[in-house]
């Protein structure tokens, strides 16, 4: 990793590890297409919610 991102990793986010970090976007990049089918449907899913909620407050 460059400096910059080790010194964001310890300033911002102490709580991660350079190697966590490597892990989740090796994960990320393995799995791509999968997660993001995923984030898509989570994302259509709350638009609904909202948009549902949004009508009843219309309604009220």
């Amino acid at each position: 990793m460059s400096t910059e991102i080790d010194s964001l990793l310890t300033r911002k986010y102490e709580h991660l590890t350079p190697a966590g970090v490597h892990a989740a976007l090796a994960y990320y990049f393995a799995n791509k297409q999968q997660i993001d089918t995923e984030i898509a449907a989570d994302q259509a899913e709350a638009e609904k919610i909202e948009k549902e909620f949004l009508e009843r407050q219309r309604v009220a």
